[in-house]
């Protein structure tokens, strides 16, 4: 799949799934491409930057995903 055709492919998800626009500039799925994420991967971190969490905070936490709940406490706890 070519940059084009993921960016194509993510902004068709995202209008399948009742967003009017991206999300997500061209310059942050180009990103996303580049690094080897998934469109589920993207629309993901979509979801997540619609909700108004940073697009860093969004790719750090997908990356994360081995953590537990519990792993996070202790980091707003303090």
């Amino acid at each position: 799949m070519t940059e084009e055709q993921y960016i194509a492919a993510c902004e068709k998800g995202y209008a399948y799934y009742g967003f009017t626009e991206s999300p997500l500039s061209i310059a942050e799925l180009a990103y996303l491409y580049r690094e080897g994420f998934s469109v589920q991967d993207a629309y993901s971190v979509a979801c997540d930057v619609n909700a108004d969490i940073p697009f860093d905070d969004a790719v750090q936490a997908l990356c994360d995903v081995d953590r537990g709940w519990f792993d996070y406490a202790e980091e707003y706890e303090r």
